[in-house]
């Protein structure tokens, strides 16, 4: 981390000292310069008083040879860091998470999808065979079951003639018969009865047609035509229902395209973040090695030629 680097510079410009002069030396110049003096400060005064000047201002600094003012700063550093690194962070999460509720709602929309369509087919078939029932009434249900009502109409009414020829037949034969009137009257009697029984179930049969022509056989069409509105209404309303899914599966395709985009921008953020601290770690090191150095100047001046 950059913070770290700032020690080895304060420590690099606490031992390079300068020349009396005030010009920069180098780290091998330094090390021989320093191993010279070593011998030249048992015996000189001078170079120890020099010692004693840069002690005295290096003295305001703290452990790590930084001042206070110094210090904030470098602590201010520190916090940014901190930061801008917790925001990495952050954003390793969040596009994680963005990734998993992609994934989720990828396994969602398929299921939707499936769903739709098999809901859409369900209607599409509910209204073809509701047209196609509405269609065999019209065609053939309707004029067969007329038919079949005329059919059994026209029987009941034979039957009735054929009584009522029977009827007449026995009459004539008994009218002029050698048998007992008992004999002829229950004969003549039955046949009656089956008659009227005949009239009876022709008089119902005909009322059952006109019912079957008038009330029964409309109602069943518009019972047929009614199912195959409900039918096609159900249709439009699965389609419509699907388009509204395919809507909102786009609108949640839009907002992960948006969140990444989020995503992107935030990474791009924290890089330019990261370049300017950077950057002005940077410009506080040269000025910190200007500063260290003027400072080791100036106290090596103050000392005695």
């Amino acid at each position: 981390m950059r913070p770290s680097r700032l020690l080895c510079t304060v420590a690099l410009c606490a031992a390079a000292c300068t020349s009396p002069k005030g010009t920069y030396i180098t780290g091998a110049e330094l090390s021989q310069r320093e191993r010279a003096s070593d011998s030249a400060l048992a015996t000189s005064g001078n170079e120890s008083g020099a010692n004693v000047a840069l002690a005295a201002a290096l003295s305001g600094r703290d452990r790590s040879g930084l001042s206070p003012e110094r210090q904030a700063q470098r602590d201010a550093f520190d916090g940014r860091a901190i930061a801008l690194s917790r925001r990495r962070e952050d954003h390793a999460r969040s596009l994680a998470e963005l990734e998993l509720r992609r994934a989720r709602a990828a396994v969602e929309q398929a299921s939707a999808i499936a769903g739709e369509e098999m809901a859409v087919a369900q209607a599409e078939r509910d209204q073809r065979v509701a047209a196609e029932d509405v269609r065999h009434f019209d065609e053939v249900e309707q004029a067969r079951r007329l038919a079949e009502s005329e059919l059994e109409l026209r029987g009941s009414a034979d039957g009735l003639l054929e009584t009522r020829e029977e009827l007449a037949q026995l009459e004539m034969m008994y009218k002029d018969s050698d048998l007992g009137d008992a004999t002829a009257e229950i004969v003549l009697s039955r046949t009656r009865r089956r008659l009227q029984r005949a009239e009876d179930g022709h008089h119902l049969r005909e009322q059952r047609a006109a019912e079957l022509a008038t009330i029964t056989l409309p109602r069943e069409r518009e019972r047929l035509a009614l199912e195959l509105a409900a039918k096609t209404v159900a249709l439009e309303n699965s389609k419509r229902a699907a388009e509204q899914g395919r809507m909102q599966r786009d609108q949640a395709l839009r907002d992960f395209e948006f969140d990444a985009r989020k995503q992107v921008r935030e990474l791009d953020d924290i890089a330019r973040d990261e370049l300017l601290l950077n950057r002005e770690i940077d410009r506080w090191e040269r000025q910190l090695a200007v500063d260290s150095a003027a400072a080791a100047s100036a106290a090596a001046a103050g000392g005695p030629p």
